[in-house]
């Protein structure tokens, strides 16, 4: 018997036209199933404290009623489920060192495979610890090599790369940090070369030395 390729969702051509921001039904199952699966009671009552929910209505909920309180989570609106997702994977931490005891390591990997699997516009981000718009892979690449490629030189321009696609592409999208942070890489990695002996100096003077 021939084994069976592994599955993979189809790649619209326009992923901006068909892709779901919301989390339309065919979502909920699969998501409050992750939730009971991967994310302990004591570190939901966290989630749904970021995710701005009404606690009025989870008074006296305990362990057992988990099933209850991951319903009532996912009758909110779109923003306080997208809310919930990011504060959960925050919660969690990095794949590498998850924070909570005990933490499944697959619990990142799963969520994004039924984000993608679903058509979402979200993604949980390379470093697991929270949601990012969805993008052309080809793009994301592009990026992710830039800011690979400048941590080797820089470290300030790595990170200030990684930070300006966070609010670009973060759940709650600024479009003025992100490029100021872009800036600030351009400015980072140029220092060595401008002024050597000046690689923490202040905004634009590198630029003002180079002139």
């Amino acid at each position: 018997m021939t084994p069976r390729e592994p599955w993979t969702p189809p790649v619209p051509p326009l992923w901006g036209n068909t892709l779901s921001v919301g989390f339309e039904p065919h979502f909920l199952g699969p998501l409050k199933f992750w939730f009971r699966e991967y994310i302990p009671f004591d570190t939901l009552t966290v989630v749904g404290l970021k995710a701005h929910l009404d606690w009025t209505r989870f008074s006296g909920l305990r362990d057992q009623d988990i099933n209850k309180f991951v319903d009532a989570m996912f009758s909110r609106t779109d923003t306080e489920i997208l809310l919930a997702l990011d504060a959960a994977l925050y919660e969690l931490g990095p794949p590498s060192r998850y924070r909570i005891p005990g933490a499944k390591p697959e619990a990142a990997d799963a969520l994004n495979e039924m984000l993608e699997a679903g058509g979402s516009a979200w993604r949980v981000r390379n470093d697991g610890c929270g949601l990012e718009r969805r993008v052309l892979e080809a793009v994301r690449v592009a990026v992710e090599g830039a800011i690979s490629s400048a941590r080797a030189t820089s470290a300030d321009a790595s990170d200030h790369l990684a930070n300006a696609w966070r609010h670009a592409y973060g759940i709650s999208p600024d479009a003025t940090s992100a490029y100021g942070e872009a800036i600030r890489a351009v400015e980072s990695a140029s220092a060595r070369l401008v002024e050597p002996h000046n690689a923490k100096g202040p905004a634009g003077s590198h630029f003002v030395e180079a002139i």
